[in-house]
């Protein structure tokens, strides 16, 4: 598996550390465990907590940005047409449940 490492975010982390007299810390990856794992292996973006000083990572498992506009949408859909009578049917609140929750 490809782990590339990115100095620049690991002093960024570090400085935080500095900054705010910190001893650990969280990174919060906003995806989904498996979709971090799978752009690992095509060498993209994965936060390895081995490259970062006390310090986890925790996945929020929040759908991907399109996800995320679909449920708006058929959010406000449904606050604008009172025809549409759905028990959270555009799955918004759990995408704000597991950003608030998560955080």
């Amino acid at each position: 598996m490809t782990s590339c490492r990115c100095e620049d975010d690991e002093n960024f982390i570090s400085q935080i550390f500095g900054i705010t007299n910190s001893t650990n810390g969280i990174i919060y990856d906003a995806r989904p465990y498996l979709n971090a794992n799978i752009n690992r292996v095509f060498g993209k973006g994965f936060h390895n907590e081995g490259y970062y000083n006390n310090t986890k990572v925790k996945f929020l498992d929040i759908p991907n940005i399109h996800a995320v506009k679909s449920a708006y949408k058929s959010l406000v859909d449904q606050t604008y047409d009172p025809s549409i009578v759905t028990a959270d049917g555009c799955n918004w609140r759990q995408i704000m449940q597991k950003i608030t929750i998560g955080a």
